[in-house]
């Protein structure tokens, strides 16, 4: 498990912050970038970056879906880097497929948790 600045392991900051979606694109690449940049580097079909943050994304949806389980939320708010990064495809794909992760995590679960209005 990956240590996190805490001191402990395999806390989600560990996996879902944005040191831990560098370290694992320069575990792929051995190349160093910013959340930003590796988004970037997704919109111009870069298919490290791209596979990054698909991994990234099925991660948060498997958090979110946790926090939905647990406190079942009126909202939920995202930050950080990766959430601010500038908007083009990939980014608006990424919002989507983390909300759709969310989603399809909570069925698994078999939690009837969300209400469409």
């Amino acid at each position: 498990l990956p240590g996190c600045y805490c001191g402990r392991h395999g806390c989600v900051e560990a996996y879902l912050s944005g040191p831990a979606l560098q370290a694992q694109y320069a575990a792929q690449t051995g190349l160093t970038a910013t959340p930003a940049e590796i988004a970037t580097l997704a919109e111009g079909n870069a298919q490290c970056a791209m596979a990054v943050l698909e991994t990234y994304e099925r991660r948060l949806g498997r958090a979110l879906a946790q926090v939905v389980n647990l406190f079942d939320p009126e909202v939920i708010v995202l930050g950080g880097d990766l959430i601010h990064a500038p908007t083009g495809a990939v980014m608006l794909q990424f919002r989507r497929v983390a909300i759709e992760g969310v989603c399809e995590r909570v069925a698994e679960y078999e939690q009837p948790v969300f209400a469409w209005r």
